[in-house]
């Protein structure tokens, strides 16, 4: 792995050092990475613990490496980070100490090339590793060497009408912001019966992909959209989110 990334930044170093814009650099040096250890975005459900990218390769597990928060809230701040394309902006969050992130998936699919911006604002290229084909989440990897803070998670079954929910994401503008908001219930889409999570927090386009949290900072659900009407009347602060236990049901062995 780490002969791999010093590759690619040596990469990233020539093409600056030839006068090529960052957006350049950052897109050969990703391509680079690509080839050398066969990253394609691939739909559906991930495999089982026993295939893995080779970029995790030799990274042991260990206990969450961010002790020195100041409070729960701080530490899932830690964890988000920012996702920009060339035109799109979104949020994404740490599941693991390798790196291994969740985000929505119309915020990837759509484009090739992502950059993270984490929370030291320290940037870096992003990999699309599974999409899903049932929900609107995707699993990713920043290719970063230092290991990253991660979230845990809690099921929507002990959530209770009126408990307090945070929202963390890119609302307005390119750094993650807190909204606080409370958990109004859960819906379910009438064509596939899955379940929704609807909570009322501000958020906006940028907030797709990042955390909806509990007050201990444990992920709820994937942020995913923002209601502005239900039945022609006019909706105001309201989200929905994928529910924590669809991204456990397709990526629990890329958890920790």
């Amino acid at each position: 792995m780490i002969v791999i990334l010093v590759t690619v930044y040596g990469i990233y170093g020539f093409c600056q050092g030839v006068g090529w814009t960052e957006t350049d650099c950052l897109a050969q040096s990703w391509e680079m990475m690509q080839s050398t250890i066969s990253i394609k975005p691939i739909r559906g459900p991930a495999p089982g613990n026993d295939v893995k990218l080779a970029v995790t390769k030799g990274l042991s597990d260990h206990l969450n490496p961010d002790p020195g928060y100041k409070n729960p809230i701080e530490h899932a701040k830690r964890c988000t980070f920012i996702i920009k394309g060339g035109r799109n902006l979104g949020t994404g969050f740490f599941i693991s100490s390798n790196a291994y992130a969740i985000t929505c998936k119309h915020v990837v699919e759509k484009e090739r090339y992502f950059t993270a911006i984490l929370d030291n604002r320290d940037e870096y290229p992003i990999g699309v590793v599974f999409m899903s084909e049932r929900y609107d989440i995707a699993l990713i990897i920043v290719a970063t060497t230092q290991k990253t803070p991660y979230l845990s998670t809690r099921t929507t079954n002990t959530l209770c009408p009126g408990e307090l929910v945070l929202a963390i994401g890119a609302s307005s503008g390119p750094e993650p912001v807190v909204s606080n908001g409370i958990f109004e219930g859960l819906r379910e889409k009438t064509s596939t019966r899955d379940r929704v999570i609807q909570f009322s927090a501000s958020v906006n386009p940028g907030n797709s992909g990042g955390p909806l949290i509990d007050q201990d900072g444990k992920v709820t659900g994937v942020v995913s959209l923002k209601m502005i009407s239900e039945k022609g009347i006019p909706v105001t602060e309201t989200g929905l989110a994928i529910p924590s236990e669809y991204f456990i049901e397709e990526y629990a062995s890329y958890m920790e």
